[in-house]
């Protein structure tokens, strides 16, 4: 049975990623059609993986660099005045995680920093003390990286553990660490990337009820 639920956060607990495409689309300049594409290939991801798409698609590896500030700041002001909403059946899952004594641990591509704000934004901080971020590894998702580091951290069983994730670049992290997965698809479809280790949920909601009725099929959709 699985006791270590590693979650991502954009786009997996807090809808976030909607606010990243739109306030990208608003700084950057160029071909729409080829913003969309950049941004396609980007979620999930940031640091040197972001940069090297961006060159693959502008020729410019800091195209979004030379942007991110002023994106962060127009984000981060919609964030102060507006709050954040929390996914679909996150406050529920993780009440549930939490009333059974699992843990739980956020392993995001954002920043420390970002992810705290985020948490506290969409009221999921209280169910969260560990965390393993993206200014704390050299390698971002699709690297497992990330998580290889949460599992020696927190000197967790891979068998125990299962990840969390809405984005390609996610599960195919979690997967490089020959983790679990279940899949919560958000701006992209990720169907086909289920199998015997990776099971697709339309929603939180779906695995929360799925977890209270019958824990031991999890992966047996």
């Amino acid at each position: 049975m699985k006791k270590v639920w590693l979650f991502d956060m954009d786009g997996l607990l807090v809808d976030t990623e909607r606010l990243h495409v739109r306030f990208w689309k608003e700084v950057l300049p160029g071909d729409p059609k080829l913003i969309d594409e950049l941004l396609h290939h980007t979620l999930g991801t940031n640091g040197e993986m972001a940069k090297d798409v961006a060159e693959r698609y502008t020729g410019d590896r800091n195209f979004m660099v030379r942007h991110n500030a002023e994106k962060e700041k127009r984000m981060r002001a919609y964030v102060d005045a507006h709050g954040l909403m929390p996914k679909k059946g996150a406050v529920h899952l993780l009440t549930y995680l939490k009333n059974h004594q699992d843990t739980c641990i956020v392993v995001s591509s954002s920043s420390y920093q970002d992810v705290r704000y985020a948490l506290k934004k969409a009221g999921l901080d209280e169910f969260f003390t560990c965390y393993v971020c993206g200014d704390q590894v050299e390698k971002t998702k699709p690297d497992p990286e990330i998580y290889l580091k949460a599992l020696a951290d927190y000197q967790i069983k891979k068998e125990e553990a299962v990840v969390l994730e809405d984005s390609i670049n996610g599960i195919k992290a979690a997967r490089a660490a020959d983790i679990d997965v279940i899949g919560i698809p958000d701006l992209v479809a990720i169907d086909h990337l289920a199998g015997d280790h990776v099971a697709i949920y339309a929603s939180l909601e779906d695995v929360f009820s799925q977890l209270s009725h019958d824990s031991f099929h999890l992966f047996e959709k």
